[in-house]
């Protein structure tokens, strides 16, 4: 979102009915300090913060990722 702005990403499995189960993804970041006028980002707080990711394209990586791994 910000230039300098770092996350993890973590993958896992959740069970959504019995015997069923979908890919989540969780992002990990650190909460910015910025200045609520203009957004302006004056830098980052040790304070972690995790979301869950619902933006296709990165669940789409996984699925390539998934397919060139089993191709090896």
């Amino acid at each position: 979102m910000w230039d300098g702005e770092s996350a993890r990403l973590f993958r896992g499995l959740v069970p959504v009915d019995r015997e069923v189960f979908r890919t989540i993804l969780i992002r990990e970041g650190f909460v910015a300090l910025a200045d609520p006028r203009d957004y302006a980002v004056h830098g980052w707080t040790q304070q972690r913060y995790y979301e869950v990711c619902t933006n296709a394209a990165l669940y789409a990586c996984l699925t390539s990722e998934k397919r060139a791994g089993a191709k090896v």
